[in-house]
């Protein structure tokens, strides 16, 4: 029997053979990932202190689309709560610091027309489709991202004492450059609520408009609606993740469709060795079960 829209989560996750194949097949920091993840244990402070030193002077990983896929490795490790910096360190070793270098870094490549784009400096001759300077797709893609990395800052409190002046600033910047993305966004819409592009892109820009401009906005049941007239057994264990994890960012119930079906679909695809797949490969296959049990864990199913 083929799995349906309209069928409730009632799947179980084997966590223990998920943990034990990405401590046998991970990196040290996917092990550390995984830990974290499941058992909130502290990094190591050398495999924060190795992923800290991938970030440029300029506040990004390399270009836009590596700052994402970094910053999503930072929220694996549990950053900055899971290991603030001791009083004094230098900058480039604080997580938090990280991460407002970063988003700063985001803001600061935003275009005069409110998207994002690459540089062919930053992603060499041969850019994978999603990173390809110039290319519409592309840039929707990336646009949809940033706005959504943005919110970030939309929760920070605002204190009155000049100490927190820089980072009202902060707010305020990142809130005005979400409201441009989002207007190139919106503008650039099919007609049954998708947004021109990659999949990725109506995922996220409904996640960003959520967050930004409350669940009930329209393009965000418009696009959701797209979504679930999608084929369910279409989607990649490592897309049900992202997608799951940006709905949640976005203040997305787990019972407002598509959401259930997208959990037990998630749920139903772990496979026999533990693991998720992940639409870039096997190669990926850790990654992807990290994100996959990342995202049920923040559904409350693991």
């Amino acid at each position: 029997m083929g799995f349906k829209w309209g069928d409730r989560f009632n799947s179980s996750v084997d966590v223990e053979s998920a943990r034990r194949f990405v401590l046998e097949h991970g990196t040290a920091r996917e092990r550390a990932e995984v830990l974290w993840v499941l058992d909130r244990a502290q990094p190591e402070a050398a495999v924060v202190a190795d992923f800290l030193a991938g970030q440029r002077p300029d506040g990004g990983f390399g270009g836009i689309g590596s700052t994402i896929t970094a910053l999503m490795h930072y929220d694996a490790l549990g950053l900055p709560g899971s290991c603030p910096a001791a009083p004094g360190v230098p900058i480039e070793r604080d997580p938090a610091a990280a991460l407002e270098r970063a988003l700063a870094y985001l803001m600061s490549r935003q275009l005069s027309d409110g998207g994002w784009d690459e540089r062919p400096e930053d992603v060499g001759p041969a850019p994978v489709p999603w990173e390809t300077p110039g290319d519409p797709k592309a840039r929707m893609y990336l646009t949809a991202a940033c706005c959504l990395e943005l919110t970030r800052l939309f929760a920070r409190p605002r204190a009155g004492d000049a100490r927190a002046a820089d980072g009202a600033r902060a707010v305020d910047d990142a809130r005005a450059a979400a409201a441009r993305g989002l207007e190139f966004l919106l503008n650039r819409r099919h007609a049954n609520g998708r947004f021109v592009g990659f999949w990725h892109t109506t995922w996220l820009a409904a996640s960003a408009l959520a967050a930004a401009r409350g669940p009930g906005h329209q393009a965000v049941g418009a696009a959701l609606e797209a979504i679930a007239s999608h084929p369910l057994d279409v989607w990649e264990a490592s897309q049900l993740a992202w997608m799951l994890q940006s709905f949640r960012r976005g203040g997305l119930p787990a019972d407002r469709p598509p959401i259930p079906g997208l959990l037990a679909r998630l749920a139903q695809s772990q496979r026999p060795d533990g693991s998720w797949g992940s639409e870039d490969g096997s190669e990926f296959a850790v990654f992807a079960t990290v994100e996959s049990l990342r995202a049920l864990k923040a559904y409350g199913i693991i």
